[in-house]
């Protein structure tokens, strides 16, 4: 009688029993890339999944989200939002949004959060964002809407969950803090600029980001900027890496009308746009700036979101297509990689080895010593980017533009000796 018991238990009636199913992913996913050196790689030592992929509606532009037993995904586009069984692939539940879904769904136990908006500009030019914008809470175990706020200006970053609290930065440059339990505004902060793509990252206290030409630090306690870096380029796209000495890393772009005089000097004028690397101190004094190379303007996103892994950074840049693996105390560029397509997301790195996705749909699985390829492999139809793959118990999962979000094991990306 036992053995049945626990048999139904662990089975089909684990909810009525009150047995809680195993987890694969972590319980809970609170912030951009679940940590803030936003190498996005968990392992409880589960077996890695077979592949399979995951059908949504439209394209897919948001990091893939692995909670528990569930995969949560929203889609550019359409606003559409699902949430999939891990095991069977199968769709638990189904929700939409009022537009653009670019935010990842990070979640408690019990709920899930997730922005919305577009990058598009009205008639005013201090706010970004048109049509319906605002943050979402749903059900994590139904998806049902407990409470939608909208907000002035686009929420596509991914918003922070910390004590109990949603912030979340916008296109009408201001933060919001939010109750969890019915998204009541418990207070409001102008920023020193309109944030479009640059998530939040939370590291001790403070709030990281990059805002329309600025970089800055938000300290939670005090609800005041704590300092602030002006300069003319592209950081508003990029979110912010923390390592664990407390430096802040983030790419940034610029036209030749933002070049500064030293720039000119050292690396000489250009008709085409030229991206940095930059590391700040905890104090928002700059410790370094490196200069990534030059490449064609882009007009959307113009991301090169960096991972930070003990004393190195790995990035991608959509100008050059390259990789590189740079010194943290120095910015150092220790090695290049030449992807052949546009790299934008923030690589994943498991096990010595960098994996990111390219605007071509592939795969490319590098050695974190010395940036050789150790595999390449065509994943998808459409372009793996501008997020960048997670590593869940050592399965690989990206999303594409063809409107799946691909899962298979890192050890089938290598190539054989």
């Amino acid at each position: 009688m036992h053995k049945r018991t626990t048999g139904l238990c662990l089975g089909v009636l684990a909810l009525l029993t009150g047995c809680a199913a195993p987890s694969y992913g972590p319980d809970t996913w609170p912030q951009y890339r679940l940590y803030p050196s936003h190498n996005a790689v968990y392992d409880k030592g589960k077996t890695p999944l077979s592949m399979r992929s995951f059908h949504t509606v439209d394209e897919v532009r948001s990091t893939p989200v692995v909670v528990g037993k569930e995969l949560l995904i929203g889609n550019h586009g359409s606003g559409d939002l699902f949430s999939f069984d891990l095991d069977t692939t199968a769709v638990r539940w189904h929700a939409k949004a009022d537009n653009w879904i670019h935010s990842e769904m990070i979640a408690t136990r019990h709920r899930v959060f997730v922005g919305y908006g577009n990058r598009d500009w009205g008639a005013d030019p201090h706010i970004r964002g048109t049509g319906k914008s605002g943050i979402l809470a749903l059900s994590r175990h139904t998806g049902k809407i407990l409470w939608n706020v909208p907000t002035r200006g686009e929420a596509m970053p991914t918003p922070v969950l910390s004590g109990g609290l949603v912030y979340a930065v916008t296109g009408d440059a201001h933060l919001y803090a939010l109750s969890q339990k019915d998204g009541h505004e418990l207070w409001r902060l102008a920023l020193p600029g309109l944030v479009s793509m640059s998530s939040p990252n939370l590291f001790k206290g403070r709030l990281y980001m990059g805002g329309m030409n600025s970089v800055f630090a938000v300290d939670l306690a005090s609800k005041k900027v704590a300092w602030v870096w002006k300069e003319g380029a592209t950081f508003t796209d990029v979110p912010a890496a923390m390592a664990g000495n407390g430096y802040m890393i983030i790419s940034g772009a610029k036209g030749p009308k933002q070049f500064l005089p030293d720039e000119l000097r050292q690396y000489g004028p250009t008709t085409q746009h030229r991206q940095f690397l930059y590391a700040f101190a905890p104090d928002g004094r700059l410790v370094w700036k490196v200069w990534l190379g030059d490449g064609q303007k882009i007009d959307h996103n113009s991301s090169g979101a960096p991972t930070v892994v003990g004393e190195h950074i790995y990035v991608g840049s959509p100008y050059t297509n390259l990789v590189t693996c740079h010194a943290l105390r120095t910015g150092e560029i220790l090695w290049r990689y030449q992807a052949g397509a546009r790299v934008k997301g923030a690589p994943a790195v498991a096990h010595g080895r960098v994996y990111i996705g390219d605007a071509a749909g592939r795969v490319h699985v590098l050695d974190a010593a010395h940036g050789t390829l150790l595999g390449q492999r065509y994943l998808a139809k459409g372009a793996l980017l501008p997020a960048g793959p997670i590593i869940i118990n050592d399965t690989l999962f990206i999303g594409s533009h063809d409107g799946y979000v691909y899962a298979m094991p890192i050890q089938d990306l290598v190539v054989p000796p």
